[in-house]
């Protein structure tokens, strides 16, 4: 049994070596083979990309959609294997890949509202390499939860649970009976909450906005409680610049005082979210169904 548990440790530490030897131009490639194979398989997702960004971009040249679409397929994937290649790193040589991750991702914009000593709700999207973003975020402050639905690939979730395994990143999934304590305690110890707010969690708590001229539901449950628990309520976007991650910090949206509702909230942000999306489309996963109402 214990050479059996011997060995099994050795092939996961010779995987994560091979990962970890990968550079970034070679994750490019492998995304490229990926992306360009999911795009044809199955055709309905191809289809549901394409409907998505008709639905944003009315009129706009097919052969234009279609790139749009490949190239925000291929972020997706080039995403999850950097997220792949960290967590390779982080398992080998946890205190030097910290260094590391702190060095190679910057911050523009105004962040002194995502690191000052208020709880802080950051709102963000399916866009670009939100998950290493909330990492970074988490290795500047504590305690730091990021809002996650569980996802159907075991892959790729086991992936995601290895990586938050041994980190200081609260993972709160929404389907734990528990995940609403655990945001209100770390607001209450002005920590950080991210949270995506592109999509829903279900009817409770959902908000209906008008996104892209067209409604679309976005959870609004994060922002009422953040509200109740008077934290700062922040836009953030990881951003790729090349091959570097730019987290764009933006002024809250909301602070205690100001005479906002939830819905103007959530509509505020949309409303960044789609002028983010008008200018670069690419990063943003188009493979939600956003519009179904």
């Amino acid at each position: 049994m214990c050479l059996r548990a011997g060995v099994l440790r050795g092939r996961t530490m010779g995987f994560y070596n091979v990962v970890a030897a990968a550079n970034p131009s070679t994750m490019a490639r492998l995304a490229d083979v990926i992306s360009a194979l999911l795009w044809y398989t199955p055709l309905s997702r191809k289809r549901l990309v394409l409907d998505n960004l008709r639905c944003a971009f009315p009129g706009m040249p097919d052969a234009h959609l279609v790139e749009i679409g490949r190239l925000s397929l291929k972020e997706m994937v080039f995403s999850l294997l950097e997220l792949l290649y960290w967590d390779a790193r982080w398992k080998i040589d946890s205190k030097s890949t910290r260094g590391h991750l702190l060095e190679s991702i910057s911050l523009t914009g105004e962040p002194s509202y995502l690191f000052s000593d208020r709880p802080v709700l950051a709102l963000t999207a399916h866009y670009s390499n939100f998950t290493l973003m909330a990492g970074y975020i988490s290795m500047r402050r504590s305690p730091v939860g990021v809002i996650l639905k569980r996802i159907k690939n075991s892959f790729i979730q086991s992936r995601l649970d290895s990586i938050f395994s041994d980190k200081s990143l609260i993972p709160l999934y929404i389907d734990d009976k528990r995940a609403v304590h655990r945001a209100r305690s770390i607001l209450a110890n002005r920590g950080v909450i991210v949270t995506l707010l592109d999509q829903h969690f279900g009817r409770k708590g959902r908000v209906k906005v008008n996104f892209f001229g067209r409604p679309a539901y976005a959870a609004g449950g994060m922002v009422r409680l953040a509200m109740r628990m008077g934290a700062d309520i922040v836009p953030i976007f990881a951003r790729r610049r090349k091959q570097d991650l730019v987290i764009e910090v933006l002024r809250p949206i909301w602070s205690q005082g100001m005479g906002l509702s939830d819905y103007e909230i959530v509509q505020r942000f949309t409303d960044i979210l789609e002028d983010l999306l008008r200018k670069e489309p690419i990063p943003w996963a188009w493979m939600h169904r956003r519009w179904k109402v």
